[in-house]
């Protein structure tokens, strides 16, 4: 899924991004929703706050994203019984649930100590990275194919490194509304 390889591009690049990582957290875990939960449902809340599991805040089938190839299989299929289009939906929607429910439990959306540790303002203060060695033992997903002392020592870097010098508190620099 697109989606994936753009979360893990990001934050497996040769550059310190941990000051990026909560931003990325949370974009990828609306990305997801927004593939089978109703906009309505997504709009303004945290991805941890959206009520996915609830039937009527699932898109109809016409809007679940399945992918322009399936879509048009299913509409160019004059022989598939609509009950096998159903089931097809609705293994959509429970795969997707799935994928959301692991998202919201292993990764560390809300967790203060990943706030404190990606926190522009905080990366100075000493035993920071003894913090982030803390987070990355509770949630180990978050190393991808990297060692620990890879990231350390890539935190290490970020602690040193030279940030603009208007940068809110989400990583973002303020009047771009891109990320650094």
């Amino acid at each position: 899924m697109k989606l994936f390889d753009e979360f893990l591009l990001i934050n497996q690049a040769e550059a310190p991004k941990i000051h990026i990582l909560r931003q990325s957290l949370l974009h990828f875990a609306k990305g997801i929703l927004t593939k089978f939960v109703k906009p309505c449902t997504v709009l303004g809340k945290l991805p941890q706050d959206v009520d996915f599991k609830t039937s009527s805040n699932v898109k109809s089938k016409q809007d679940i994203f399945i992918g322009g190839a399936a879509r048009s299989f299913i509409r160019e299929c004059k022989t598939l019984p609509e009950d096998r289009v159903k089931t097809f939906f609705n293994n959509a929607v429970v795969y997707y649930r799935t994928v959301a429910s692991y998202i919201m439990e292993k990764m560390p959306l809300t967790d203060e100590l990943l706030l404190e540790v990606v926190d522009p303002y905080k990366r100075l203060i000493d035993g920071m990275s003894n913090k982030l060695g803390l987070l990355l033992d509770r949630f180990p997903i978050l190393m991808g194919s990297s060692s620990k002392d890879q990231i350390l020592c890539c935190y290490h870097e970020f602690q040193a490194m030279e940030l603009p010098s208007r940068i809110d508190k989400s990583g973002q620099r303020f009047g771009t509304g891109r990320m650094s």
